[in-house]
């Protein structure tokens, strides 16, 4: 996803590429729970605010910082950073419901991290700070975002994983499409022209069809 995704943002804004993805994402997932749990499931039961909190982390929090990092990095970089969504996993285990993780547990993730960090920096510390070392803070953050969103899931225990992601996704896509009016306004994103989106339509079918 990463190379493909960093080839078209040379072309499409970042807010303005993953308004288009999660659009179409978001669609299809209501009409796959519509289609298999009936009306019913659309219903949130009292669980608005929760799924918005939860949306928004998830799909807003996870792309847009995924895509506004990858701009300032390597893809190669960013899928390493991702690879570590479990060893991030258990450390947020850790710090949100308390459940400690093994001694051997906590060895292998400082040596995974340690090996990331050598990646990242090439051994020299000043690549964070001269390099493209925001940028991949961005992708951590990224990662820690789904890792949130993927352990919520168990806040919602009467939901199915399809309920569950539709709705949240659903939630996401107005993050985006909130965040994306205001960058706008504030000039951080422009709008493309449908004709700019040509040289990319591959790609973007890629992200929004099969990646999303």
């Amino acid at each position: 996803m990463f190379p493909v995704a960093k080839d078209a943002l040379h072309v499409v804004d970042t807010f303005y590429l993953n308004t288009l993805r999660y659009g179409v994402t978001a669609a299809a997932f209501i009409l796959v729970l519509w289609l298999t749990e009936g009306r019913k499931a659309l219903s949130f039961d009292g669980k608005f605010p929760r799924a918005c909190l939860f949306g928004a982390i998830g799909f807003a929090g996870f792309s847009l910082l995924a895509f506004v990092g990858l701009a300032h990095t390597q893809a190669a970089l960013a899928a390493i950073i991702m690879a570590m969504q479990p060893m991030i996993g258990a450390l947020v285990r850790w710090l949100w419901p308390g459940h400690r993780p093994p001694r051997i547990t906590l060895i292998c993730i400082a040596a995974a991290f340690a090996g990331v960090f050598l990646v990242v920096t090439r051994g020299q510390l000043d690549n964070l700070y001269t390099g493209a070392g925001w940028g991949d803070l961005l992708i951590v953050l990224s990662a820690v975002s789904w890792v949130v969103y993927t352990l919520a899931a168990g806040s919602f225990p009467d939901w199915s994983p399809l309920r569950y992601t539709a709705l949240t996704c659903l939630m996401g896509e107005a993050a985006i499409v909130v965040a994306t009016v205001l960058a706008t306004i504030a000039g951080l994103a422009s709008t493309p022209s449908l004709q700019s989106h040509y040289p990319v339509a591959p790609q973007l079918l890629y992200l929004v069809l099969l990646a999303a």
